[in-house]
């Protein structure tokens, strides 16, 4: 996606709108319905505490919400006065729901798999919770509300003959299954492990990030500038349209792998939204190579 005039970034602007406005009025099946026959329906039937595969299943539900929030707000950063920074923390924010939510409703795992890794979100929501609570001087909390809420979960999973997370002194690390790392699960899941590590780069204020993504030397002519003695470097704040390109595209494949997990889960058809998505990346005239691959 070389070579791209300005008229690129509108085009990913109105491309994204469009596409969130046509999935949202679609009511696709994103959410927790499920049909009779699909896979959350039969793991429900048959696993014996159905409770820990809905929690995995909603957990999904509010990930796929919150990075739809998150792409929007990409769209929003790259309209009239853009913001390289904004569109960079945005993409950024929306990769580890996607991830997450599609590691919860893989449909090629089952519903142990599915439970463990709903139960392993949970202790990690609580325990980062309870380090919250530190922070604003509630510490007393921590052993008598969070503690006997993870408890209460733990038990649960023992139930189900879950081994104990735990390491050496016996400490709880875990519950179900250990929660793998958010650079790990994009990898994985995503497949944008790169672009991750470069996004949170910019987030963490890196100068090296900050400049490959929005940053320009300013031309001075051959002049050169000074404060006091010192010659400078000057640098301009700048929107790159192949940048803005490449942060587009990453956002729509990272959405749609979850998105297709959801409705291949809950049974609903994913044509639809294959449908809308494609009809997208023709318009943005994505190569092949660059888009998803459904039966991955």
């Amino acid at each position: 996606m070389k070579e791209l005039g300005a008229e690129y970034v509108a085009d990913m602007r109105d491309a994204i709108s469009g596409f969130l406005k046509t999935v949202r009025n679609l009511n696709l099946g994103l959410g927790t319905h499920h049909t009779d026959d699909s896979i959350a329906a039969k793991e429900l039937a048959s696993f014996r505490k159905p409770s820990a595969v809905v929690n995995a299943q909603n957990i999904a539900s509010m990930l796929i919400e919150s990075s739809s929030d998150h792409m929007e707000a990409f769209a929003r950063t790259i309209t009239e006065p853009h913001l390289p920074f904004a569109s960079c923390t945005s993409v950024r924010s929306m990769l580890e729901p996607c991830a997450f939510a599609a590691w919860l409703v893989d449909p090629s795992i089952g519903a142990v798999d599915r439970a463990k890794r709903g139960f392993a979100m949970r202790y990690a929501a609580i325990d980062e919770e309870s380090k919250w609570a530190k922070t604003i001087g509630q510490e007393y909390q921590v052993g008598r509300t969070y503690g006997d809420r993870l408890d209460a979960i733990e038990r649960d999973a023992l139930d189900l003959g879950f081994d104990p997370i735990v390491k050496k002194r016996e400490k709880r690390i875990g519950i179900g299954c250990r929660k793998p790392s958010a650079t790990d699960t994009i990898g994985v899941m995503l497949n944008e492990k790169s672009m991750y590590v470069l996004l949170s780069a910019v987030a963490h204020g890196q100068i090296w990030a900050m400049r490959e993504m929005g940053f320009a030397p300013v031309d001075t002519g051959g002049k050169t500038r000074l404060i006091g003695t010192v010659p400078v470097r000057q640098f301009e704040k700048v929107v790159r349209p192949e940048l803005i390109a490449s942060l587009g595209l990453c956002a729509l494949r990272s959405f749609a792998r979850p998105a297709v997990f959801m409705l291949r889960y809950s049974g609903h058809d994913d044509g639809r939204f294959v449908a809308l998505l494609e009809t997208t990346f023709d318009f943005l005239r994505v190569p092949a190579e660059r888009r998803p691959r459904w039966n991955a």
